[in-house]
């Protein structure tokens, strides 16, 4: 049988979706198709009747009752309290937000229930994989860095419309199959040049970030508009280290983006859940990081805002 897979366009959803197409292979299967998503604006009302092609894989995204196959780690996962106390785990649908990474939560699932046996390559991704999504690293500067092959594949996926002009669904194809085949080095070597350029645009990127943002009170607020600045994710906590949250405002391909994170070296305790507190605005996310999409900058800034009055008061 042929599956068309689904997965979050992020770094965690495009492993995983060269994982399926591994594990499928493995077990005589294949791919029908390859069909990255994302958290456009309207997209959760439309979420119930989402035109999905047939039989189909959903991986690193919210619940959907048809998906054939289902795995997830969000707590912002189920549009329907109904949905999660009607959800039983079983050999095609798995949900466990322990997990640092729906990556490693499905490899291990694929291993236990199936007797899965990835190949080297895969297997190891687990560690970089955990890291990335859970914003595990050593330190800020770590996260900025971008050597270990995992985060240079991040790098050139976040920054798509510099390197590929055929556009971000060619390129992350093209990622997914090289990954799911061994053969990710051929692709690295292949966008060697497009790396080093894009590890130059970093380094300006900081001496932007740091003329630009703000700290209001404990909370680290750059609106990118205009400005050029890839990978902002940990500028925050690297230029203002003693700062609780960052909160960004970019454009993307669907209006802007907004992001929400928590600063993972200060190990302050907190009971409230970025995730949830993103969901108001048609978001989600986990406790400590969360995003939402708007169509214009006008919203953007004042959802920023509110997300900023909010994190100065309530924590």
């Amino acid at each position: 049988m042929k599956y068309h897979i689904y997965f979050h366009d992020d770094f965690d959803g495009t492993a995983c979706a060269a994982l399926m197409s591994n594990f499928l292979s493995s077990r005589g299967d294949g791919v029908a198709s390859f069909n990255p998503i994302d958290y456009v604006p309207g997209l959760k009302k439309q979420w119930l009747n989402y035109k999905f092609k047939r039989p189909f894989i959903l991986v690193d995204f919210m619940y959907h009752p048809k998906a054939d196959w289902w795995f997830d780690h969000h707590v912002t996962s189920f549009l329907k309290p109904e949905w999660q106390k009607g959800l039983k785990n079983d050999p095609r649908h798995y949900f466990d937000p322990s997990y640092k990474s729906v990556y490693g939560m499905t490899l291990n699932f694929l291993k236990r229930k199936y007797k899965y046996k990835p190949p080297k390559q895969l297997n190891d991704l687990e560690h970089w994989a955990d890291i990335i999504d859970s914003a595990s690293y050593k330190t800020a500067k770590e996260g900025i860095t971008f050597r270990s092959t995992a985060q240079k594949l991040m790098l050139l996926l976040g920054n798509y419309e510099k390197v590929a002009k055929t556009g971000y669904g060619e390129m992350q194809l093209e990622l997914v199959k090289t990954l799911a085949e061994g053969k990710i080095y051929v692709f690295l070597k292949k966008y060697k040049k497009h790396l080093l350029k894009l590890k130059d645009k970093l380094k300006k990127g900081v001496l932007v970030f740091k003329k630009y943002a703000i700290l209001k009170g404990k909370v680290v607020v750059l609106s990118e508009e205009g400005l050029e600045i890839i990978f902002k994710g940990f500028l925050g906590y690297y230029i203002f280290p003693k700062a609780e949250y960052a909160v960004t405002v970019s454009k993307d391909s669907s209006g802007f983006h907004l992001h929400v994170g928590r600063n993972p070296w200060l190990k302050k305790e907190s009971n409230l859940s970025i995730g949830d507190l993103m969901k108001k605005y048609g978001g989600g996310g986990h406790k400590n990081v969360g995003g939402a999409e708007t169509k214009n900058y006008k919203e953007a800034l004042k959802i920023s805002n509110e997300i900023v009055e909010h994190l100065n008061s309530n924590d």
